[in-house]
């Protein structure tokens, strides 16, 4: 965890601005997160954007915007950026991260997959807004996580949104 903790903090640091504590809200009144039924929506507490996790995922960090699964070997964060330019968004992940495969490199969605030298599967995906941007990871740690949540870890990504 404390390897999570460090890499998941120094990205955020050098990518994005952190507003503060993930608020994991389950979804009411018969919503679905993301289309996910039973799935639950995390918000960082500036109110800008949002993700969502499987419903059995908790906070792994409060304050830091990290939720994990309950074996703590995947996790999700999602931050807001507004300090940077788009481009100088996508130049920084590139340099931090070391993409392994660029899936999307558009004017507003910025997806790809990186490793850091452990197994597992590890997905980043930006989205553009008027005046700021929202930023996910999705890290599963090892082969088995990878198995269990990669169909899983991509509805999350995909989930990447603004608040409404």
């Amino acid at each position: 965890m404390q390897r999570q903790w460090e890499r998941c903090c120094v990205v955020a640091a050098a990518v994005v601005t952190i507003i503060g504590v993930t608020d994991p809200r389950p979804i009411m009144g018969g919503e679905k997160a993301g289309g996910m039924s039973g799935w639950k929506v995390i918000k960082e507490t500036g109110g800008k954007c949002q993700l969502s996790i499987p419903g059995d995922w908790s906070l792994a960090m409060p304050g830091v915007g990290l939720a994990q699964d309950p074996t703590q070997k995947a996790s999700a964060a999602v931050q807001t950026d507004t300090l940077n330019s788009w481009s100088e968004l996508k130049e920084t992940a590139k340099q931090l991260l070391k993409p392994t495969a660029i899936q999307e490199d558009g004017p507003n969605r910025f997806a790809f997959t990186y490793t850091y030298g452990k197994p597992g599967a590890h997905y980043y995906v930006a989205k553009r807004f008027s005046g700021f941007n929202c930023v996910a990871q999705v890290d599963l740690n090892d082969a088995g996580s990878a198995e269990k949540y990669g169909s899983i870890a991509k509805q999350m990504i995909e989930s990447l949104d603004k608040v409404p």
